[in-house]
Protein backbone atom coordinates (compact mmCIF):
# COMPACT_ATOMS: atom_id res chain seq x y z
CA UNK A 1 0.00 0.00 0.00
CA UNK A 2 1.32 3.44 -0.91
CA UNK A 3 0.16 6.43 1.10
CA UNK A 4 1.09 9.99 0.17
CA UNK A 5 0.29 13.47 1.37
CA UNK A 6 -2.58 15.39 -0.21
CA UNK A 7 -3.31 19.09 -0.35
CA UNK A 8 -6.24 21.31 0.55
CA UNK A 9 -8.13 23.31 -2.03
CA UNK A 10 -6.82 26.71 -3.14
CA UNK A 11 -8.31 29.29 -0.71
CA UNK A 12 -9.60 31.33 -3.65
CA UNK A 13 -11.84 28.39 -4.59
CA UNK A 14 -13.15 27.66 -1.09
CA UNK A 15 -16.88 27.36 -0.46
CA UNK A 16 -18.76 28.09 2.72
CA UNK A 17 -20.03 25.37 5.02
CA UNK A 18 -23.77 24.80 4.58
CA UNK A 19 -26.34 23.74 7.16
CA UNK A 20 -30.05 22.90 6.71
CA UNK A 21 -32.31 25.94 6.72
CA UNK A 22 -34.67 24.46 9.32
CA UNK A 23 -35.29 21.39 11.44
CA UNK A 24 -36.39 18.23 9.61
CA UNK A 25 -38.17 15.29 11.23
CA UNK A 26 -38.30 11.62 10.20
CA UNK A 27 -39.74 8.53 11.87
CA UNK A 28 -39.99 4.84 11.11
CA UNK A 29 -38.59 1.42 11.82
CA UNK A 30 -34.91 0.58 11.67
CA UNK A 31 -33.88 -1.85 8.96
CA UNK A 32 -32.04 -4.25 11.25
CA UNK A 33 -33.63 -3.89 14.68
CA UNK A 34 -37.17 -3.38 13.38
CA UNK A 35 -37.86 -0.88 16.18
CA UNK A 36 -39.60 2.47 15.72
CA UNK A 37 -37.17 5.42 15.89
CA UNK A 38 -37.39 9.17 15.44
CA UNK A 39 -34.68 11.27 13.84
CA UNK A 40 -34.36 15.05 13.77
CA UNK A 41 -31.87 16.88 11.54
CA UNK A 42 -31.14 20.32 13.00
CA UNK A 43 -29.21 23.32 11.68
CA UNK A 44 -25.78 23.70 13.24
CA UNK A 45 -23.81 26.91 13.75
CA UNK A 46 -20.36 25.30 13.42
CA UNK A 47 -18.95 22.84 10.86
CA UNK A 48 -19.35 19.08 11.12
CA UNK A 49 -21.98 16.43 11.71
CA UNK A 50 -22.81 15.82 15.37
CA UNK A 51 -24.80 12.88 16.70
CA UNK A 52 -26.98 13.40 19.77
CA UNK A 53 -28.46 10.33 21.44
CA UNK A 54 -30.38 9.52 24.61
CA UNK A 55 -27.11 8.34 26.16
CA UNK A 56 -25.15 11.39 24.91
CA UNK A 57 -27.61 14.32 24.69
CA UNK A 58 -24.81 16.88 24.32
CA UNK A 59 -23.62 15.03 21.25
CA UNK A 60 -20.30 14.07 19.72
CA UNK A 61 -18.75 14.41 16.24
CA UNK A 62 -19.88 11.87 13.65
CA UNK A 63 -16.46 10.83 12.41
CA UNK A 64 -14.76 7.62 11.39
CA UNK A 65 -13.10 7.35 14.80
CA UNK A 66 -16.57 6.78 16.31
CA UNK A 67 -17.44 3.83 14.04
CA UNK A 68 -18.25 0.79 16.19
CA UNK A 69 -19.44 -1.67 13.55
CA UNK A 70 -19.59 -2.28 9.80
CA UNK A 71 -21.59 -5.50 9.45
CA UNK A 72 -24.42 -4.90 6.93
CA UNK A 73 -24.48 -1.18 7.85
CA UNK A 74 -22.34 1.54 9.38
CA UNK A 75 -22.75 1.77 13.15
CA UNK A 76 -21.49 4.81 15.07
CA UNK A 77 -21.26 4.49 18.86
CA UNK A 78 -24.00 1.85 18.83
CA UNK A 79 -26.33 3.73 16.45
CA UNK A 80 -26.93 1.65 13.31
CA UNK A 81 -27.52 2.56 9.67
CA UNK A 82 -26.28 6.14 9.62
CA UNK A 83 -24.99 5.92 6.04
CA UNK A 84 -28.11 6.83 4.03
CA UNK A 85 -28.76 10.06 5.92
CA UNK A 86 -25.08 10.99 5.76
CA UNK A 87 -25.09 10.31 2.02
CA UNK A 88 -28.01 12.72 1.53
CA UNK A 89 -26.21 15.46 3.47
CA UNK A 90 -22.84 14.87 1.81
CA UNK A 91 -24.33 14.44 -1.65
CA UNK A 92 -26.07 17.82 -1.41
CA UNK A 93 -22.99 19.61 -0.12
CA UNK A 94 -24.26 20.12 3.43
CA UNK A 95 -21.40 19.97 5.91
CA UNK A 96 -22.93 21.06 9.23
CA UNK A 97 -25.88 19.46 11.04
CA UNK A 98 -26.95 17.98 14.35
CA UNK A 99 -28.54 14.52 14.05
CA UNK A 100 -30.75 13.71 17.04
CA UNK A 101 -31.94 10.10 17.38
CA UNK A 102 -34.20 8.71 20.13
CA UNK A 103 -33.39 5.04 19.48
CA UNK A 104 -30.56 2.80 18.38
CA UNK A 105 -30.94 3.00 14.59
CA UNK A 106 -31.74 5.62 11.97
CA UNK A 107 -35.16 4.98 10.33
CA UNK A 108 -34.81 3.09 7.07
CA UNK A 109 -37.74 5.02 5.49
CA UNK A 110 -37.99 3.74 1.88
CA UNK A 111 -34.56 2.08 1.96
CA UNK A 112 -32.84 4.86 0.04
CA UNK A 113 -31.66 8.42 0.68
CA UNK A 114 -34.51 9.94 -1.34
CA UNK A 115 -36.89 11.05 1.48
CA UNK A 116 -34.08 12.85 3.31
CA UNK A 117 -32.70 14.31 0.07
CA UNK A 118 -36.10 15.68 -0.93
CA UNK A 119 -36.67 17.21 2.49
CA UNK A 120 -33.26 18.87 2.45
CA UNK A 121 -33.88 20.26 -1.03
CA UNK A 122 -37.18 21.78 0.08
CA UNK A 123 -35.50 23.95 2.72
CA UNK A 124 -32.91 26.44 1.52
CA UNK A 125 -29.57 25.70 3.17
CA UNK A 126 -27.91 28.44 5.20
CA UNK A 127 -24.26 29.35 4.64
CA UNK A 128 -21.96 29.58 7.64
CA UNK A 129 -19.03 31.97 7.98
CA UNK A 130 -16.58 29.05 7.92
CA UNK A 131 -15.15 27.57 4.75
CA UNK A 132 -15.62 23.88 4.07
CA UNK A 133 -12.47 21.86 4.52
CA UNK A 134 -11.46 20.08 1.31
CA UNK A 135 -9.07 17.20 0.78
CA UNK A 136 -7.64 17.04 -2.73
CA UNK A 137 -5.72 13.84 -3.45
CA UNK A 138 -2.62 14.74 -5.46
CA UNK A 139 -1.08 11.26 -5.82
CA UNK A 140 -2.73 7.87 -5.91
CA UNK A 141 -2.74 4.97 -3.50
CA UNK A 142 -4.32 1.54 -3.21
CA UNK A 143 -5.83 -0.55 -0.42
CA UNK A 144 -6.17 -4.31 -0.76
CA UNK A 145 -7.34 -6.97 1.65
CA UNK A 146 -8.81 -10.47 1.25
CA UNK A 147 -10.97 -10.31 -1.91
CA UNK A 148 -11.54 -6.55 -2.15
CA UNK A 149 -9.47 -3.60 -3.27
CA UNK A 150 -9.81 0.17 -3.57
CA UNK A 151 -7.78 2.47 -5.83
CA UNK A 152 -7.64 6.22 -5.26
CA UNK A 153 -6.40 8.65 -7.91
CA UNK A 154 -6.29 12.45 -8.31
CA UNK A 155 -9.34 14.03 -9.94
CA UNK A 156 -11.28 17.26 -10.09
CA UNK A 157 -14.40 16.68 -8.03
CA UNK A 158 -15.49 13.30 -6.65
CA UNK A 159 -15.66 10.41 -9.12
CA UNK A 160 -16.76 6.99 -7.89
CA UNK A 161 -16.56 3.64 -9.65
CA UNK A 162 -17.87 0.41 -8.12
CA UNK A 163 -17.86 -3.25 -9.11
CA UNK A 164 -20.15 -5.79 -7.45
CA UNK A 165 -19.12 -9.42 -7.77
CA UNK A 166 -21.18 -12.05 -5.94
CA UNK A 167 -20.89 -15.81 -6.40
CA UNK A 168 -24.42 -17.19 -6.90
CA UNK A 169 -23.45 -20.81 -7.51
CA UNK A 170 -20.53 -22.82 -8.85
CA UNK A 171 -21.57 -21.82 -12.36
CA UNK A 172 -22.99 -18.31 -11.95
CA UNK A 173 -21.84 -14.93 -10.69
CA UNK A 174 -23.70 -11.66 -10.23
CA UNK A 175 -21.50 -8.84 -11.53
CA UNK A 176 -22.41 -5.16 -11.91
CA UNK A 177 -20.00 -2.33 -12.60
CA UNK A 178 -20.51 1.39 -13.08
CA UNK A 179 -19.67 4.90 -11.97
CA UNK A 180 -20.93 8.15 -10.50
CA UNK A 181 -19.64 11.59 -11.46
CA UNK A 182 -20.64 14.86 -9.79
CA UNK A 183 -22.23 16.24 -12.95
CA UNK A 184 -24.74 13.37 -12.98
CA UNK A 185 -26.54 14.79 -9.96
CA UNK A 186 -26.82 13.00 -6.63
CA UNK A 187 -30.62 13.45 -6.41
CA UNK A 188 -31.21 11.77 -9.77
CA UNK A 189 -28.43 9.19 -9.93
CA UNK A 190 -27.97 7.81 -6.41
CA UNK A 191 -30.50 9.06 -3.86
CA UNK A 192 -33.45 6.84 -5.01
CA UNK A 193 -31.46 3.56 -4.95
CA UNK A 194 -32.73 1.26 -2.20
CA UNK A 195 -30.83 -1.22 -0.09
CA UNK A 196 -30.88 -4.77 -1.48
CA UNK A 197 -30.70 -8.36 -0.31
CA UNK A 198 -30.65 -11.81 -1.88
CA UNK A 199 -33.84 -13.69 -1.07
CA UNK A 200 -31.84 -16.76 -0.02
CA UNK A 201 -30.15 -14.73 2.76
CA UNK A 202 -33.29 -13.30 4.40
CA UNK A 203 -34.02 -16.22 6.75
CA UNK A 204 -30.42 -16.37 7.99
CA UNK A 205 -30.29 -12.61 8.51
CA UNK A 206 -33.45 -12.57 10.57
CA UNK A 207 -32.30 -15.55 12.61
CA UNK A 208 -29.20 -13.48 13.41
CA UNK A 209 -31.35 -10.53 14.52
CA UNK A 210 -30.80 -8.48 11.35
CA UNK A 211 -33.14 -7.16 8.63
CA UNK A 212 -36.08 -7.34 11.06
CA UNK A 213 -37.49 -4.11 9.62
CA UNK A 214 -36.95 -5.04 5.98
CA UNK A 215 -39.94 -5.19 3.62
CA UNK A 216 -40.57 -5.28 -0.11
CA UNK A 217 -41.24 -1.54 0.16
CA UNK A 218 -37.89 -0.57 1.66
CA UNK A 219 -35.57 -3.14 0.10
CA UNK A 220 -34.90 -4.58 -3.33
CA UNK A 221 -34.96 -8.39 -3.12
CA UNK A 222 -32.96 -10.44 -5.62
CA UNK A 223 -33.56 -14.08 -6.52
CA UNK A 224 -30.85 -16.70 -6.96
CA UNK A 225 -30.12 -15.43 -10.47
CA UNK A 226 -29.78 -11.83 -9.34
CA UNK A 227 -33.18 -10.75 -10.73
CA UNK A 228 -35.36 -8.38 -8.70
CA UNK A 229 -38.56 -9.98 -7.41
CA UNK A 230 -40.06 -6.56 -6.63
CA UNK A 231 -40.03 -3.53 -8.93
CA UNK A 232 -36.58 -1.96 -9.28
CA UNK A 233 -36.15 1.80 -9.66
CA UNK A 234 -33.09 1.31 -11.89
CA UNK A 235 -31.80 -1.62 -13.92
CA UNK A 236 -28.63 -1.48 -11.81
CA UNK A 237 -30.18 -0.40 -8.50
CA UNK A 238 -27.88 -2.56 -6.31
CA UNK A 239 -24.83 -0.96 -7.91
CA UNK A 240 -26.24 2.52 -7.36
CA UNK A 241 -27.01 1.71 -3.75
CA UNK A 242 -23.42 0.59 -3.18
CA UNK A 243 -22.27 3.95 -4.55
CA UNK A 244 -24.76 5.62 -2.20
CA UNK A 245 -23.37 3.67 0.77
CA UNK A 246 -19.85 4.66 -0.21
CA UNK A 247 -20.81 8.34 -0.30
CA UNK A 248 -22.42 8.06 3.13
CA UNK A 249 -19.29 6.49 4.57
CA UNK A 250 -17.09 9.14 2.93
CA UNK A 251 -19.08 11.75 4.88
CA UNK A 252 -17.30 10.43 7.99
CA UNK A 253 -14.12 12.05 6.65
CA UNK A 254 -15.39 15.46 7.74
CA UNK A 255 -14.14 17.12 4.57
CA UNK A 256 -15.07 17.60 0.94
CA UNK A 257 -13.11 15.07 -1.11
CA UNK A 258 -11.63 15.56 -4.56
CA UNK A 259 -10.51 12.20 -5.92
CA UNK A 260 -11.33 9.31 -8.20
CA UNK A 261 -12.19 6.19 -6.19
CA UNK A 262 -12.53 2.73 -7.70
CA UNK A 263 -13.91 -0.04 -5.47
CA UNK A 264 -13.99 -3.76 -6.20
CA UNK A 265 -16.14 -6.04 -3.99
CA UNK A 266 -16.38 -3.34 -1.37
CA UNK A 267 -18.61 -2.87 1.64
CA UNK A 268 -18.82 -0.76 4.78
CA UNK A 269 -15.69 -2.37 6.24
CA UNK A 270 -13.53 -1.45 3.24
CA UNK A 271 -15.16 2.00 3.00
CA UNK A 272 -14.27 2.76 6.61
CA UNK A 273 -10.69 1.60 6.10
CA UNK A 274 -10.49 3.95 3.12
CA UNK A 275 -11.75 6.89 5.19
CA UNK A 276 -9.25 6.06 7.92
CA UNK A 277 -6.43 6.25 5.37
CA UNK A 278 -7.78 9.48 3.89
CA UNK A 279 -7.85 11.04 7.36
CA UNK A 280 -4.09 10.56 7.50
CA UNK A 281 -3.82 12.93 4.52
CA UNK A 282 -5.68 15.80 6.15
Amino acid sequence: MMLVKASTMNPMAQIHDLTPGRALYFAGVGLHGGRYNRLCILPRATPGFWLRTQQAPAGFPLTVSQVSGTRRCTTVSGIQTVEHVLAALYGLGISAADLVIDGDEFPILDGSALPVTQALQQCTPRALMSHRRTLRVTRGFELKEDNWWIRVRPAKGLHLHYTLDYTLSQQERYVLSGHYRPEEGFREALAPARTFVFERDVVALRAAGQALGGTLENALVLDDAGRAINSPRFDNEPLRHKLLDLMGDLALLGANLEASIEVFRGGHTSHVKLVQQLQNLL
